[in-house]
C-alpha cells in the first residue's frame, strides 16, 4: 500500500492596485507502508493414515510483505496425532538466527518464533496417529500462522 502526499501553498501579493492570489502545488511524494503478509502451506507425505503410521509434515511459511515479521506464532492442530519427539527441524532461506520454541498447548503444536521471521521458513516434523480405532483417516491441514 502506498500513501500519496502533496502540499499546496496559497499566496497573495499586491503590485500597486493589482492584487494577485494563487495556489501552487508541490511534487507528489509516494510513501510505501510497511506490511507483513504471512502465508502458510502444510504438506504431508501421505494422504491417509492408520494407527502405527508416521506422517512427515513440512510447513512452509512465507512473508511476501515488504518488512520482516516479528513474534510469529504457528499453531498446528494434532488431529488424532501426537508429535514424534526430537523430529522437529527448521530452515531459513536467509541467514536469520531467530529463536524458535516448540511446545504443546491444548491439543496443538505451537511454534513461537522470536526475533525476525525471514521471507521464507520451512518447518519439518513427524507425527504419529494415536488410538487404535482409527482406520485410514484423511490427513487434514489445521495450521494457523499469525504475528503477535
Amino acid at each position: 500500500m502506498n500513501v500519496r502526499s502533496q502540499a499546496s501553498v496559497t499566496y497573495a501579493y499586491a503590485l500597486g492596485n493589482l492584487k494577485i492570489k494563487n495556489i501552487t502545488h508541490s511534487n507528489v511524494v509516494s510513501t510505501i507502508v510497511r506490511e507483513v503478509g504471512l502465508l502458510a502451506k502444510k504438506i504431508a507425505n501421505v494422504e491417509f493414515f492408520k494407527p502405527g503410521d508416521v506422517i512427515t509434515y513440512n510447513i512452509i511459511v512465507t512473508n511476501p510483505g515488504n518488512t520482516k515479521a516479528t513474534k510469529v506464532t504457528i499453531t498446528d492442530e494434532l488431529d488424532h496425532q501426537s508429535y514424534v519427539k526430537d523430529s522437529f527441524r527448521y530452515l531459513f532461506l536467509d541467514d536469520s538466527e531467530a529463536e524458535i520454541k516448540l511446545g504443546l498447548k491444548e491439543g496443538a503444536l505451537v511454534f513461537e518464533i522470536g526475533g525476525n521471521l525471514p521471507g521464507f521458513a520451512e518447518f519439518h516434523l513427524h507425527q504419529e496417529p494415536g488410538g487404535q480405532t482409527l482406520h485410514h483417516r484423511p490427513v487434514r491441514d489445521q495450521t494457523k500462522v499469525r504475528e503477535n
